[in-house]
């Protein structure tokens, strides 16, 4: 018996440690901030150089945000979902995941205002990449494979349905 309410005891805690809150890290030109949740999420920020960066890791899921001179990056990552955003030279990039989707935006101002969105759930894959001054916006859902550029062709691939694949750029839409 004793046995019994010692299992049931840990099954409980164990269901409590990934009830927990998930991890923010935030940098304003402060280098790097690093934090794990006790959902088992992790985050990362770096801001040098006048930069920005703000990542939120929430249920399992792995968000990072780099910036330097003045680039402002943003990472959300939630549901086991893994989102990587970098800005530099007053460019801007956005990562969303969710539901194991992998997002990865990257911005670099130097030619001219640079956006980049990168939007991934459920499996889907999203890249999104300016670098000569316009915007990239890559939306990827199901294992469906989004990559945009501001400077050339982007790449769709919806995979199985219900996948998903949109893009939206100064290189081009699909």
């Amino acid at each position: 018996m004793v046995g019994l309410v010692a299992v049931v005891f840990l099954g409980f805690a164990a269901a409590s440690a990934h009830a927990g809150k998930g991890a923010t890290c935030k940098s304003n030109n402060k280098g790097e901030v690093m934090h794990t949740g006790a959902d088992g999420s992790d985050c990362e920020a770096d801001a040098t150089g006048g930069g920005k960066s703000k990542a939120i890791a929430k249920g399992a899921g792995s968000a990072e945000a780099i910036s330097e001179t003045n680039g402002k990056a943003n990472a959300t990552a939630t549901g086991e979902g893994t989102a990587d955003a970098s800005a530099a030279s007053h460019g801007k990039a956005t990562a969303k995941a969710s539901g194991e989707g992998t997002a990865d935006a990257s911005a670099d101002g130097s030619a001219g205002k640079c956006t980049a969105t990168a939007t991934a759930t459920s499996s889907g894959t999203a890249m999104a990449q300016c670098e000569a001054g316009g915007f990239a916006r890559a939306t990827a859902t199901g294992e469906g494979t989004a990559e945009a550029f501001d400077d050339a062709p982007p790449f769709c691939s919806p995979g199985p349905p219900p996948g998903t694949a949109t893009v939206k750029s100064s290189g081009g839409d699909c």
